[in-house]
């Protein structure tokens, strides 16, 4: 089973574009123990992404996501489900900039 803290460790490593916005959390006292706080800022990060229609390193986060959630235990589910998609749910519900027609083609 993967605890909460191997898959925030797992997330934040998938894309190195968000390296900068990570480290910029950092800076401004984020803490990266705190799980829910770090998926919220990859989630924001993905959501700017997208709002430019740069769907780099997607693939690559949303099937890291797959494997974690196929072993996650609880702590590590609820960081996952609650802390990352949730919140790129709340970010684009009802959303004007990120419309139906800025969807990535698959390869």
């Amino acid at each position: 089973m993967i605890g909460e803290a191997e898959a925030v460790r797992r997330m934040v490593q998938v894309c190195a574009g968000f390296q900068p916005a990570l480290a910029a959390y950092e800076k401004s006292e984020g803490r990266l123990d705190e799980g829910f706080n770090v998926m919220g800022e990859l989630a924001s990060w993905a959501v700017a992404l997208s709002r430019r229609g740069a769907f780099q390193c997607f693939d690559e986060l949303f099937d890291e996501l797959e494997a974690l959630l196929a072993d996650a235990d609880e702590d590590a589910w609820q960081v996952l489900v609650i802390g990352f998609i949730e919140d790129l749910h709340n970010m684009t519900a009802g959303s004007k900039t990120v419309q139906a027609g800025a969807t990535r083609m698959s390869s």
